[in-house]
């Protein structure tokens, strides 16, 4: 599919889109905390490797590797940017298609352990970062550090010894790559990838330790145009006798028993409007005077208006960073689709609350009530706001600086990692080959000590015998010179 612009070409590859929609996990069958996170773990790459089969069986590839071989171009690709949320996908691997170009790794998503593994010179904190697939926060305790470690190990396990096979084995198989020669491997293009651009920012993510490499570049979906909305919905909001709450729980989440727990509360706060932001057939209509359905171009504009006092969302990355940027308290209603670690950063930093609406409406009731009665939630969303917005430069512009900064100069680009952080084992990495060392001699020191004082003690209770021993010996050789000094008395008398 070519557009009418003589300087874009957008190849289709169209069986991805059916690939997504047939590995949605609606339904979570685990429920316990400690196991559900190995589960979305297979879910999260059991999609990569069907959307791996996706590309390789789409047409588009084909107008894929004839460009590569320079049909139709006049020039080289100067470079190449590449979606790696999901790290090693089959598009990376593709990319030695296009041999030489350097790379910029971007995520419109939070920081993934799979985006790290992309990068060269990051690393893993399991310490201190949980893993998105888990509910843990990030002051953890022992068992809870134990958990996501091997969550964390399960995940690179998995990764490593399947999911990198079965797509390298997928590639090597493909007749189109065959005949173009082409053997495309994630290690021969994983010292391209030159920066990511990420969008994440410490004021809600995790606070990772990060390499010059990886940019932090959130909100560059927000272009600060404040576009009119639709007179109906102004009017709606304008009119609200308390506030507004905005809905943002999507089609592809809704069912017929949540959209009536949604009703039951709406039902419950006549003094507030909702305004939900879904297709009006999807609704049952009912007459509701505090409820406005309908479909928005940009909800950004809405979260601005200064009636709405909350956003009750299904804890999307990006719809997050939408509240916190224009300062809205959040509920986030947890889900089979977006990670759990969304909604427990939005309740550990006290900036909303999460709801499970499998325990009931009453949850949603209740967050609802809090979130307008107090006050703190918007205090703190309000901190968050300010560190999200204030930056020496717009997300917008550093992003594009980046990029022309590794479009004009790749190799120089190679000093913002360290190459022995990438040559360095993880065992050597992070000191446990010398802690080890430290631990054996402190073992060893442990033991010689309780062997001597063993030995000291064993000595000072010999002698304290051979004192005792003593002392009767010389008791009883005086008893006989006393025994004998009287008897020779008695002789002489």
């Amino acid at each position: 599919m070519h557009s009418k612009s003589p300087h874009l070409t957008q190849i289709h590859l169209e069986q991805v889109k059916e690939a997504l929609d047939t590995t949605i996990n609606r339904h979570s069958r685990l429920v316990n905390a400690w196991l559900n996170p190995f589960e979305r773990i297979y879910h999260w790459y059991n999609k990569q490797m069907k959307v791996c089969q996706a590309v390789l069986s789409s047409t588009g590839l084909h107008e894929l590797i004839a460009l590569s071989r320079g049909s139709g171009m006049e020039a080289p690709f100067d470079v190449i940017i590449f979606d790696a949320t999901y790290g090693h996908s089959c598009l990376l691997a593709l990319t030695q298609l296009f041999e030489h170009v350097p790379i910029v790794a971007v995520s419109a998503s939070h920081i993934t352990p799979d985006l790290l593994q992309v990068v060269p010179g990051t690393q893993l904190q399991p310490a201190t970062v949980p893993h998105f697939t888990s509910t843990h926060d990030e002051h953890m305790n022992f068992f809870a550090r134990l958990h996501n470690t091997l969550v964390y190990a399960a995940a690179q396990f998995f990764r490593q010894f399947t999911v990198l096979r079965v797509q390298e084995a997928l590639l090597a198989r493909h007749e189109a790559l065959q005949a173009a020669h082409v053997k495309p491997t994630f290690e021969s293009v994983h010292d391209r990838v030159k920066v990511a651009l990420v969008n994440s920012h410490p004021a809600f993510d995790y606070v990772h330790s990060l390499p010059p490499n990886v940019i932090q570049v959130a909100g560059l979906q927000f272009d600060n145009i404040n576009r009119p909305l639709l007179v109906e919905m102004q009017t709606f909001i304008d009119d609200s006798i308390e506030g507004v709450f905005v809905i943002t729980i999507g089609a592809e989440l809704l069912t017929p028993v949540l959209i009536e727990q949604v009703l039951s509360v709406v039902d419950k706060f006549p003094e507030f409007g909702f305004v939900w932001g879904v297709k009006k057939i999807m609704i049952p209509s009912t007459g509701r005077k505090n409820l406005y359905v309908g479909k928005w171009l940009k909800k950004s504009n809405i979260l601005a208006q200064n009636k709405v006092i909350g956003v009750i969302t299904s804890g999307s990355h990006m719809e997050v960073q939408e509240a916190i940027y224009h300062g809205v308290p959040i509920i986030a209603v947890t889900n089979t689709l977006q990670p759990p670690s969304i909604a427990t950063r939005v309740q550990s930093l006290g900036i909303g609350l999460r709801v499970d609406l499998k325990s009931g409406a009453e949850k949603l009731q209740s967050a609802i009530s809090a979130l307008a009665t107090k006050p703190q939630f918007t205090e703190n969303v309000k901190s968050r706001q300010v560190a999200f917005r204030n930056r020496p430069q717009n997300p917008l512009e550093e992003a594009l600086w980046w990029i022309e900064h590794v479009m004009e100069h790749p190799k120089e680009s190679d000093c913002l990692h360290s190459q022995a952080v990438v040559e360095t084992s993880f065992f050597a990495l992070h000191s446990l080959d010398a802690m080890s060392v430290l631990l054996f001699m402190l073992v060893m020191f442990l033991v010689n000590t309780f062997i001597v004082l063993k030995q000291l003690r064993e000595q000072c209770q010999a002698k304290g015998k051979k004192t005792a021993m003593n002392g009767v010996d010389k008791e009883k050789i005086l008893k006989r010179k006393t025994k004998k000094t009287n008897n020779n008395k008695k002789k002489v008398q």
